[in-house]
């Protein structure tokens, strides 16, 4: 059933530029969560705990993930894009932080090693899975400047 959700999804035709903000798209928290599942059952393997997601205006990003004090992951994403497809791959690229806090740090510390959060070889290492749903990776990196 996920699976289908995402492949409808990146189906869509993407606007091209110049229609972007003609026809924006406003995830409801319903679809932020909906959408959530999804990834998280078919990429991650459901594997994630879902973290708290505010929906809402953001100031030159996409969407954002932080670590809190107590290991509780905290996500941040705009309330409007240019197309559905943004939003998914925003909200995957900030999965994926929370992956390596969640599931990779851990399985780092028991070796002794250092957790990786940044946009390195770990993070790298989710193009392929990214390819097979056809959610974009790299170009639509949520940190860069809007």
């Amino acid at each position: 059933m996920y699976m289908s959700v995402l492949q409808k999804i990146m189906a869509k035709p993407i606007p091209n530029r110049a229609e972007y903000w003609r026809n924006e798209y406003r995830p409801t928290q319903q679809k932020v969560t909906h959408t959530y599942n999804a990834l998280n059952k078919s990429l991650f393997k459901d594997r994630l705990k879902r973290p708290c997601i505010v929906v809402g205006q953001q100031r030159n990003v996409w969407g954002w993930a932080n670590l809190l004090d107590d290991y509780r992951v905290h996500m941040g994403l705009s309330d409007k894009y240019p197309c559905e497809q943004f939003f998914v791959a925003v909200l995957a690229h900030e999965m994926i932080h929370q992956w390596q806090w969640e599931v990779d740090a851990p399985k780092r510390r028991k070796k002794g090693l250092r957790y990786q959060t940044a946009h390195g070889e770990n993070f790298q290492a989710w193009k392929d899975t990214f390819d097979k749903f056809e959610i974009p990776f790299g170009m639509y990196l949520p940190h860069y400047y809007k």
